[in-house]
């Protein structure tokens, strides 16, 4: 979830949940309006890096990527990135980690596992160093 400003959002989505965000939102407390619980996000980034792309590594074959993790893509001075979820995919585990330094502007997940993801030159495959 992109904040105003502030506060982009890894969130653990579920049908019903009230994510707090609404017309009071400020920077850096975004997580404040509507109905109580409200679901805090997972990890969340001070500065605006404008997450655009998410994807989940199920057999991609990268090393010590483990299935399950997300990555997820930037185009606001961010970058390809990596987090490792616990094995229900209920939270996070650590920090994200950087990828590539790449603009990224969408992220897809082929069949048989591989991640692909675009910039604004080309598509490529993430592939393993």
């Amino acid at each position: 979830e992109n904040g105003p400003e502030c506060n982009d959002e890894i969130n653990l989505v579920r049908s019903g949940d009230n994510y707090a965000w609404g017309p009071s939102e400020s920077c850096p407390d975004t997580n404040q309006d509507g109905p109580a619980p409200r679901r805090l996000p997972k990890f969340n980034f001070s500065s605006t890096i404008g997450i655009t792309g998410t994807t989940f590594c199920d057999g991609c074959r990268l090393g010590r990527t483990r299935d399950g993790d997300l990555f997820f893509g930037a185009c606001c001075g961010g970058a390809l990135q990596r987090i490792a979820l616990n094995a229900p995919r209920t939270d996070v585990v650590g920090s994200p980690v950087s990828v590539l330094g790449n603009t990224v502007y969408s992220m897809e997940t082929a069949p048989n596992g591989r991640i692909f993801f675009s910039d604004t030159h080309a598509i490529y495959r993430l592939v393993r160093r």
